[in-house]
């Protein structure tokens, strides 16, 4: 499981998430869907580790 709490991501000026909070549970599918530049890559980006947070947490628990 994925778990996002009070997530927020900007670049220099740019806001692109503002305390978000997902939960992604073990063994679904989940698609991301939505208009270029709303932030889809740099979720996953955020998620993997490439980029940090500004604030808030994500964590990868296996019960």
């Amino acid at each position: 499981m994925i778990d996002i709490k009070n997530f927020s991501f900007s670049y220099t000026k740019t806001q692109v998430f503002d305390n978000i909070n997902l939960q992604f549970q073990k063994g679904a599918i989940y698609g991301l869907l939505g208009e270029n530049g709303v932030g889809k890559t740099t979720l996953l980006k955020a998620i993997s580790g490439l980029l940090k947070p500004t604030a808030g947490s994500w964590c990868v628990s296996t019960p």
